[in-house]
């Protein structure tokens, strides 16, 4: 089986809802012309990422009229939108929604909230508490929000509970905190590459573009094999519309030849970060 995915790599405008809900519906259109399965955006695709006190205006429910404005455009391609996410329990979250078939199918909320250097995201939201893949009509899949991605439990658990394809959406910055401009870029993709080799899954890259607040994004969104191998990438730092077409064979091949989600010892993982959890507190 196959999958023609579509990446929009675009710079929202910040707090404009209507902007962005339009940009993101051309993208939609886009995707579908061209006989796209899956159309992937950035983190907070529909308000921009500082938003500060904006947060509470911005925050959609999951039943919200917007929400299901994109949950109806799913009915012929998948699509997964990264937004602010107002819950129940009165929470804001960092949160991405998978919609197809006209329905919401999982949403993910955000882990792990970068709060050093030019990220602030814990003084705003909370953050999630549970990491699941999910089945959509081509495989199993699971969705990491930006630096989700960078900590290698949220990667592990999903490859463990089934995922074929995992999703990283993502405001990352153009310039890093090391020794260039691009050792952002080089971080995002050196991790992404090892998580798809390790695995033997596909990794879909999706990165925002554009300044923001005095900050350029990178772009760069890219789309790696089970192999780690580049299939796609978008440009750096401007806005760009990519697709790949992949196949779940692929993924049989890859873990044939490594299979080492098939020999994980999972009791032992469980049992040892239990001791070390016991022994911190």
């Amino acid at each position: 089986m196959t999958l023609k995915i579509g990446i929009a790599q675009f710079s929202p405008a910040l707090g404009d809802l209507n902007r962005n809900l339009k940009t993101i519906h051309s993208y939609i259109d886009k995707a579908r012309d061209d006989n796209c399965g899956l159309v992937t955006f950035p983190e907070n695709a529909l308000t921009g990422y500082f938003l500060r006190d904006l947060s509470s205006e911005v925050a959609q429910s999951l039943d919200s009229e917007i929400i299901s404005e994109i949950a109806d455009a799913s009915k012929d391609i998948d699509i997964i939108l990264g937004f602010v996410e107002n819950s129940k329990n009165m929470n804001n979250y960092l949160s991405a929604s998978y919609f197809s078939k006209g329905k919401l199918v999982h949403t993910h909320r955000k882990i792990y909230l970068p709060t050093y250097g030019m990220f602030e995201d814990s003084r705003y939201f909370a953050h999630g508490e549970q990491i699941r893949a999910f089945d959509t009509s081509y495989s199993r899949m699971g969705i990491l929000i930006c630096e989700d991605a960078l900590h290698p439990v949220l990667s592990y658990v999903l490859a463990m509970d089934g995922a074929l394809v995992i999703n990283v959406i993502a405001n990352s910055p153009l310039r890093g905190f090391l020794k260039n401009e691009v050792d952002t870029l080089e971080k995002w993709e050196e991790t992404l590459h090892y998580l798809s080799r390790l695995y033997g899954i596909y990794v879909i890259y999706t990165n925002r573009s554009g300044f923001e607040d005095g900050i350029q994004y990178g772009g760069n969104s890219i789309i790696f094999d089970p192999n780690g191998e580049v299939l796609n990438r978008a440009k750096k730092g401007e806005d760009d519309f990519i697709t790949t077409t992949i196949s779940i064979e692929e993924v049989h091949r890859a873990r044939t030849r490594m299979p080492l989600v098939r020999d994980e010892v999972i009791p032992l993982s469980i049992k040892e970060l239990e001791r070390i959890y016991r022994d911190k507190i």
